[in-house]
């Protein structure tokens, strides 16, 4: 189920707001309960900037360069939501 596209096309619904509130702050706190996402984070730094991924960059790449672009941002950011327990278990053998 995708629940950004409703609210971005019609912003004033705020039964559909309030679902995808409490559904993202739901998955944001377990994940930062299990350590896995950083405690600093809330679910509204996630929602914006997956919408900013969502959307092309106003500078005219090519599809495929932009498409590789915001894959190689968005490892970048979801790298930058892990804990730091999580980063470094990653690295250590």
């Amino acid at each position: 189920m995708n629940i950004l596209h409703p609210l971005l096309e019609k912003p004033d619904w705020p039964d559909l707001r309030a679902r995808a509130a409490t559904l993202m702050k739901s998955i944001a706190s377990r994940a930062a309960r299990e350590g896995s996402l950083r405690a600093d984070l809330s679910e509204r730094d996630i929602v914006f900037a997956l919408t900013r991924f969502a959307r092309p960059l106003a500078v005219g790449l090519p599809p495929d360069e932009e498409r590789l672009l915001a894959h190689r941002h968005l490892d970048f950011y979801l790298d930058g939501l892990c804990a730091e327990q999580s980063r470094r278990n990653a690295v250590e053998p």
